[in-house]
């Protein structure tokens, strides 16, 4: 697992293939207009996430972000005060309609 703290996701090549444990402070809130409404979302390094499920554990949460790695997916895992959430990769298409 690598922790990020700087730079960009431009090159998400290099991220993917890194488990990405965040805490909340470390990301900040948005909201997205997506076709199924308005989501939130989360901004990190330049990029949109969007929550595809939540743990009470931080192990289940690795887990699930280690599958989403497998199958070549870039998601990040973000601690909460008491929850653990796994956030998946906005396509760059979607970005734009952030309000």
């Amino acid at each position: 697992m690598r922790h990020w703290d700087s730079g960009t996701l431009d090159d998400i090549e290099c991220v993917a293939k890194a488990m990405v444990f965040l805490s909340q402070q470390e990301v900040s809130k948005v909201q997205l207009k997506t076709p199924w409404g308005i989501e939130e979302a989360i901004r990190y390094l330049g990029r949109l996430f969007l929550p595809t499920n939540e743990y009470t554990a931080l192990p289940e949460a690795l887990t699930a972000c280690r599958r989403d790695l497998d199958a070549g997916l870039l998601s990040i895992v973000v601690a909460e005060q008491n929850v653990v959430r796994l956030w998946c990769l906005v396509p760059r298409e979607l970005t734009s309609k952030e309000i």
